[in-house]
C-alpha cells in the first residue's frame, strides 16, 4: 500500500485477513490469494503491477455463498479504502473493473483484466491431486446444497467453461495451462457424472 503513497493501514490489513480466515472459506481463502499474489510474481508483465496486486487482496474479500453479488460488495470495499486513502478516481476505476472481472462472465477489456482473470482460475490447471482437493474445498463451501443440487449447478458451471474457444485470455498461462485445465474439468464432470 505505501506503493500508492497511502499511510499505514494495518487495520485494513486485519481486516482483509479476518475476513479471509473465515470458517466457511475452504477455498477462497488467504491460500488463494498467497496463490494469486505468487503467480503475479511468476510474470514480467505482473510482477510488478500494484494495481494488481491490490485488486487481488481485495477480489474475494467478501465471500458468503448464500450470496451472488461478492464481487461487487469486494469492489465496494475497496473503493471504500482508496476513497479513504485519496486515491485518484483511475485507480479506484481500475482495481474495481479488476475485481468484477473475476465474475468471468465476459471476455476481458484489456492485458490487465486478462491477468487478473487467468490468474484467479490458475488452480484449473493444477496438477490433478491439487486440482481435487480444490474441488473437495469447494464442495465444502457449499456442503449445505444437496448433492443433486450441486452436481447439476457444478457441472453448469464446468460446461460454461469447456464452451468457451480458450480458458485462459493470455499467451502465458494459455501456453501453460490450458490442455491441462480442460482435461481436470472432463475429469471432474465424469466424477460428477459417475
Amino acid at each position: 500500500m505505501k506503493t500508492f503513497g497511502f499511510q499505514e493501514n494495518e487495520s485494513e490489513f486485519i481486516m482483509i485477513q479476518k475476513y479471509h480466515n473465515e470458517s466457511h472459506r475452504k477455498y477462497h481463502n488467504a491460500i488463494h490469494i498467497t496463490d494469486c499474489l505468487t503467480k503475479c510474481g511468476l510474470n514480467e508483465e505482473t510482477k510488478d503491477n500494484h494495481t494488481l496486486h491490490l485488486a487481488f487482496w481485495y477480489h474475494d474479500v467478501i465471500y458468503n455463498p448464500l450470496k451472488k453479488d461478492n464481487e461487487l460488495k469486494s469492489a465496494e470495499l475497496a473503493e471504500k479504502f482508496l476513497k479513504k486513502q485519496g486515491a485518484n478516481q483511475d485507480l479506484i476505476t481500475n482495481v474495481n473493473s479488476l475485481i468484477l472481472a473475476t465474475l468471468h462472465n465476459q471476455p476481458p477489456n484489456n492485458g490487465e483484466e486478462a491477468f487478473m482473470m487467468d490468474i484467479d482460475i490458475s488452480i484449473l490447471g493444477a496438477t490433478s491431486e491439487v486440482y481435487t482437493s480444490y474441488t473437495q474445498n469447494i464442495r465444502q463451501e457449499y456442503k449445505w446444497v444437496p448433492w443433486f443440487l450441486y452436481k447439476m449447478k457444478r457441472i453448469e458451471i464446468l460446461e460454461m467453461f469447456l464452451k468457451r474457444d480458450t480458458l485462459y485470455f493470455t499467451d502465458y498461462f494459455k501456453s501453460r495451462l490450458e490442455n491441462k485445465a480442460r482435461r481436470n474439468i472432463q475429469n471432474e464432470i465424469s466424477h460428477l457424472n459417475g
